[in-house]
């Protein structure tokens, strides 16, 4: 007598299994041709598995390099998909511009990683969704970031670029602690008024623990981003460590985004209170109908979103003059003939355009190491583009990174050539800060004083010092890696160099001026 088996053994028997496995895969590969009938093809794109898609191809770290050497063979725009998601990676200027400038209605959202959902930092305007909200949260930020508004910083703009040469004068070996420090206090006065008041402020060191937060739970990483069915499962389970995670992160973040609040309500009680994204708005809340919490998580937003941008840069101009001090002498001469180097006279926003040379290292550096190497969107609609296919929800992927190594419009895209600024024919220099503070709706709103800051920050910084390698105990010269961080934001590994003042009397020249 023959005995049939139950389900249960029957799937344990590997021959049932694998004929199961079969037909749901033919199900599969049948409902997905059906699907695609009568429609223009995907992009082109490394060929999928069935469900994985090109999960094995994906890479580990560096993304934007090696999403970059993936697409090679397939042009400036290319398909890859991730367990049924459809995906695109962008990684040409001009390609960025025809999506997400000409069809900016279909793609303006950006995706919204679960970590990031649940840690909370959906609540502003980086992440926001609700179309409403979204624009509400712009038009603030707008409110004191536009060009008219420009000469109120200018104070709050010298007192921390004075701060950073101090600083870099009095303990060059902390210059990334420096740069990190005039970085996030200029966001924490424009967000709230606030001033920094020591070196070590607590208000400062707890905004860079929810900037780091941010960078990690922006980045489309964690399991959860793309089964976000986990977040409902019980936290017991293994695997569910980023819960935890999440739920510090949101705690953190939320207790700043008040303590900030709260800060600004009270200068605005006692008459202390300067102008800020905090005060403008909350002086004007009624009168515009703006809600609390929208005010409270855009101004914090200020420098959760560009926070350590500035200091990346800087970061990345230090290592660049140390690895080629040819142009960091040239840098100096020519500081040197437009703007002399006595006490009281350091370069101003009104020496930019005779001092192209500076111009051009700056560029090249912003160029070769943007803080944000790649950012995300999703299609709001079905779309043909170039003659292809883009489904509804695909993700879109713009390599910052590649975009501006594209070797199609930079010869030696990967070697830093400052020259290439300074020829007659050679664009301006525009055309970085264009693709480097984003395309379309969501350009950075504060583009205007980062431009600001950046050169005023670099151009003083090349007059006032010298920058070399460190030595070790024998004598020998320490070059370092050139490697960068991981993050939302990247900026160089931690690396030793020498910081030197170029002349005696060199704190009187920052103070005087």
């Amino acid at each position: 007598m023959t005995t049939v088996p139950s389900l249960p053994a029957a799937l344990s028997n590997n021959a049932a299994f694998g004929a199961v496995a079969a037909i749901a895969l033919f199900c599969y590969v049948v409902q997905h041709r059906l699907r695609a009938r009568g429609r223009p093809p995907n992009f082109p794109g490394p060929r999928p598995l069935p469900f994985l898609g090109n999960v094995l191809q994906m890479p580990k770290e560096n993304w934007s390099p090696a999403l970059h050497k993936l697409g090679l063979p397939y042009g400036p725009i290319y398909s890859l998909s991730l367990f049924g998601r459809p995906l695109l990676v962008v990684s040409s200027t001009e390609a960025a511009r025809e999506l997400f400038e000409a069809k900016s209605t279909l793609y303006t959202n950006r995706p919204l990683p679960k970590m990031a959902e649940l840690s909370g930092f959906d609540t502003g305007v980086v992440l926001q969704h609700d179309t409403h909200r979204w624009r509400a949260g712009r038009k603030l930020m707008h409110r004191v970031l536009q060009p008219r508004e420009m000469p109120r910083w200018r104070e709050a703009e010298e007192h921390h670029l004075r701060t950073l040469l101090l600083n870099l004068l009095n303990n060059p070996d902390d210059f990334a602690s420096h740069t990190r420090h005039v970085s996030t206090g200029l966001s924490l006065e424009i967000a709230y008024g606030y001033r920094v008041k020591t070196q070590h402020d607590e208000f400062v060191e707890r905004s860079d623990v929810s900037l780091a937060n941010f960078g990690d739970a922006f980045l489309i990483q964690h399991m959860v981003d793309w089964f976000p069915s986990l977040a409902t499962l019980p936290r017991w389970l293994p695997g569910m460590g980023f819960m935890k995670k999440a739920e510090e992160y949101k705690k953190q973040y939320f207790q700043l985004v008040d303590d900030g609040l709260d800060m600004v309500k009270r200068g605005m009680a006692n008459g202390t209170a300067k102008f800020s994204l905090g005060s403008i708005t909350l002086a004007e809340s009624e009168k515009e109908k703006t809600p609390e919490d929208l005010i409270k998580f855009n101004a914090s937003e200020v420098f959760i979103g560009g926070g350590d941008s500035l200091a990346s840069l800087l970061q990345s101009l230090i290592y660049f003059m140390i690895t080629h001090r040819d142009w960091q002498a040239r840098a100096f001469a020519e500081i040197r003939a437009v703007v002399g180097t006595g006490a009281g006279r350091l370069p101003a926003l009104t020496d930019r355009e005779r001092l192209p040379v500076v111009g051009a290292i700056i560029a090249e550096v912003a160029r070769l190491r943007p803080p944000v190497s790649m950012f995300y969107r999703v299609a709001a609609e079905d779309d043909v583009h170039r003659g292809h296919f883009i489904a509804k929800n695909t993700i879109i992927f713009a390599n910052i990174w590649a975009m501006l190594r594209d070797d199609s419009v930079y010869l030696q895209p990967h070697d830093f050539v400052p020259g290439r600024w300074l020829k007659p024919e050679a664009p301006s220099t525009k055309v970085v800060y264009d693709t480097l503070f984003g395309f379309g709706r969501r350009y950075c709103p504060g583009r205007l004083i980062g431009e600001e800051m950046l050169f005023l920050s670099a151009s003083r910084i090349l007059a006032l010092f010298e920058m070399s390698y460190a030595r070790d105990v024998h004598g020998k010269e320490i070059i370092p890696s050139g490697a960068m961080t991981r993050g939302g934001i990247s900026r160089p590994e931690l690396f030793p160099c020498t910081i030197s003042p170029r002349q005696p009397g060199t704190a009187d020249i920052i103070n005087a001026f």
